[in-house]
């Protein structure tokens, strides 16, 4: 395994005298927003592969690496390349100028289009390969006796299938099909970050489409705010925010608005309310009464007109009460048109003027007189 500058650089630099050379990567992706780089194979030909260790060797350490991948008269041969590609170029800042993909270029050919690896060297060269170690850990020192071999393998017979494969473009003339397809990995804009304000795109949950404009604007913004958050601190989408909390965002928006809105009401009700002169003038007498006639409020109905009682604080009780015309203030005796400290007061309102029931609370006429 390859762990100095100075042997990469010996191996990149006969790397670049040759028409092709194949590459591959290993990494782990699990914890990480971005894939942590292992080892990155180099293949000059079956019994000419070498490992570099980018545990060992980062950033200038790669430079030969970076000029390898940069050179427009190598060609470098990959199998499904884009990912590979984007992790290379985010270790050693190199962007690809000649590529040859062995996946695209099989489904020209007349193999499937999402053909593996395996089945690919299987068919070029008649070897199938073991493919056990796929999920093992790249980052650890020393690899173990099953991981060498497999990594290797993956770039062996690369520079066979590729070929192979331009000879059957060749017959079927299609190297041109070849060279146009190949263009897109010279594209910037793909190795590149999103926009993160882009990221909502990866939300997949019911009901996302009939969402108001403001709650996709609040899941939008939750969704940005978690992606540049993974990227600071690379970590997993889901360990900066758990996939389901952007997508219940617009839901506690709504809940907790309708709170904060109904509870603001409230409040305005109590702070504004003063009692009518038509409660001043109810006996205690009356309102007892009426408590003691009322039905108690059934689930699901309500009476047409109503009344709202506040009990004292000792007594905290609800009661709708069916309104009944007042009696007239000079059949009253005048002892009764003076509010009471200890009663409760009644004020009427029509169904459906709240979305609550009636608040309790204790109040002294003199309280409410002020």
């Amino acid at each position: 395994m390859i762990t100095s500058r100075d042997d990469l650089a010996a191996v990149c630099t006969r790397a670049r005298q040759q028409v092709a050379v194949a590459l591959d990567t290993e990494f782990v992706w699990e914890r990480t927003y971005y894939p942590a780089l292992g080892v990155v194979q180099i293949g000059l030909g079956q019994d000419d592969v070498h490992l570099v260790d980018t545990v060992a060797l980062t950033g200038d350490d790669l430079a030969p690496l970076a000029e390898l991948i940069a050179d427009p008269d190598t060609e470098i041969v990959l199998h499904d390349a884009l990912q590979d590609l984007q992790i290379l170029a985010r270790a050693t800042g190199a962007l690809p100028r000649n590529v040859f993909d062995t996946q695209r270029v099989a489904g020209m050919v007349g193999q499937t289009a999402t053909a593996s690896l395996q089945d690919l060297v299987e068919w070029a060269v008649g070897i199938r390969l073991d493919k056990g170690a796929t999920r093992t850990n790249w980052l650890q020192r020393p690899l173990s006796d099953q991981q060498v071999p497999y990594a290797e393998d993956d770039v062996r017979y690369l520079l066979d299938v590729r070929d192979k494969l331009v000879d059957e473009a060749e017959a079927r003339g299609r190297i041109a099909w070849i060279d146009e397809e190949m263009v897109i990995y010279e594209d910037e804009a793909a190795y590149t970050e999103t926009d993160p304000m882009d990221a909502v795109d990866r939300v997949k949950s019911r009901g996302i489409g009939k969402l108001d404009p403001q709650a996709r604007a609040v899941l939008r913004h939750v969704s940005a705010w978690r992606e540049r958050e993974a990227r600071r601190l690379d970590r997993t989408r889901r360990m900066v925010l758990p996939r389901t909390s952007p997508r219940d965002a617009p839901a506690r928006r709504r809940t907790s608005a309708a709170c904060s809105r109904t509870a603001s009401r409230a409040a305005t009700r109590r702070a504004c309310w003063r009692p009518s002169a038509r409660a001043r003038t109810r006996p205690p007498s009356l309102v007892r009464a009426a408590a003691a006639r009322a039905p108690r409020r059934s689930a699901g109905r309500r009476s047409s007109t109503c009344s709202r009682v506040w009990w004292p604080a000792s007594a905290p009780r609800t009661t709708w009460i069916p309104s009944s015309p007042p009696p007239s203030p000079s059949s009253l005796p005048s002892s009764a048109k003076a509010p009471t400290p200890s009663r409760p007061v009644i004020r009427s309102c029509r169904a459906g003027a709240g979305r609550s029931s009636a608040r309790l609370c204790s109040r002294s006429s003199a309280e409410k007189g002020a």
